[in-house]
């Protein structure tokens, strides 16, 4: 989300849905998008939308959200122009994609598949019940790195739009590009000194031949 793909418009549908079902005012696109750029999951998402949520209210309302989104949301989503070009290029140039996301993975493996992404990607990772998420390592640490054994996260750049994405990608010592087109702030992005930054996605494949893996972390 944010980064491969627009989904912004699928998010939105379902979030005035589930606020309509309530009986409560449905949020506005700037209160939307500014929720959606914490980027740390769908249930703080909803919270920031509807702080007065218990937690169990908020587990009620993501299946709910979700089953809204399965049912009705999917076709709003759009590719950014150029991303399945752009991890084209990667994978014939011999770089390994994985996509990650705090997204679902039943929605997530839906959208991957959907959009043509399925054969860039070696691995789909998304939001498991019990599984720690993005900004935490664990994600890398215990679902990425065994499969890929001897792999030195410096030879890892981590794309994302959101401050949990990058603080992620610090997490697990990896060099970090900003997505600025996507749907993080800018300012909380710019914070962590992403290693990289492009204005869209298209710019991936020129930055990574123009700046070979580094020895260390450096602005860029």
């Amino acid at each position: 989300d944010g980064t491969l793909v627009d989904s912004f418009p699928s998010i939105l549908h379902s979030t005035r849905r589930i606020f309509a079902e309530a009986g409560l005012s449905e949020p506005d696109e700037t209160e939307a998008r500014r929720a959606i750029a914490d980027g740390r999951g769908l249930e703080y998402y909803l919270k920031i939308l509807h702080p007065g949520l218990d937690d169990l209210q908020v587990e009620e309302w993501k299946i709910r959200w979700r089953e809204i989104y399965d049912a009705e949301a999917h076709p709003f989503t759009r590719p950014y122009d150029g991303a399945l070009e752009t991890l084209g290029h990667l994978m014939e140039a011999g770089l390994s994609c994985a996509i990650i996301s705090n997204k679902g993975t039943p929605a997530l493996v839906r959208s991957v598949n959907e959009h043509g992404f399925g054969p860039l990607a070696g691995l789909v990772l998304g939001d498991e019940p019990g599984q720690p998420k993005k900004p935490k390592p664990e994600m890398f640490t215990e679902r990425i790195a065994p499969l890929y054994p001897g792999l030195d996260p410096m030879r890892v750049l981590m794309v994302g739009d959101s401050e949990s994405d990058l603080r992620f990608g610090r997490a697990i010592g990896a060099n970090i590009c900003f997505a600025s087109y996507g749907y993080g702030q800018e300012a909380a992005c710019l914070a962590q000194e992403p290693d990289m930054i492009i204005d869209q996605v298209t710019e991936l494949q020129q930055l990574i031949s123009d700046n070979p893996v580094r020895e260390h972390h450096g602005q860029a």
